[in-house]
């Protein structure tokens, strides 16, 4: 909850697209559905400290997915995956990537240094 307290513009950006996007869900739906939102952010940003520096083997542990069968049912051919970012997306992709050559776009940070981290540690060693 300490993101949804001090993080004002992306509180305000998230409850304008809930705004837009649930223009039927009261302001007090909006706001529990962002505080919502935050909370899982934030776990993600400290479950991302596993995913940076752990070992391979420890990700591959504690980072199920669930229905790989398909995955590896074409595992022999190029595959183009479009998926939305979600909270969660890295865990699967980084766990992905722990067993199977994959490639993904990354986006430029604003912050340099926060940039560097993410550029560098989203790898399983």
């Amino acid at each position: 909850m300490l993101l949804y307290g001090l993080a004002f513009e992306r509180r305000r950006v998230t409850l304008t697209n809930l705004r837009l996007c649930f223009p039927g869900l009261s302001e007090a739906g909006r706001v529990a559905l962002a505080r919502r939102h935050f909370q899982a952010f934030g776990r993600s940003f400290l479950e991302h400290g596993i995913l940076w520096w752990s070992s391979k083997a420890r990700v591959q542990k504690l980072v199920h997915i669930e229905g790989l069968e398909h995955w590896r049912a074409v595992a022999d051919r190029p595959v183009i995956w479009l998926a939305p970012h979600f909270v969660g997306l890295d865990m699967g992709g980084i766990r992905l990537g722990s067993e199977y050559h994959v490639a993904s776009v990354y986006g430029r940070q604003k912050n340099p240094v926060f940039d560097a981290i993410l550029y560098t540690a989203a790898r399983v060693s």
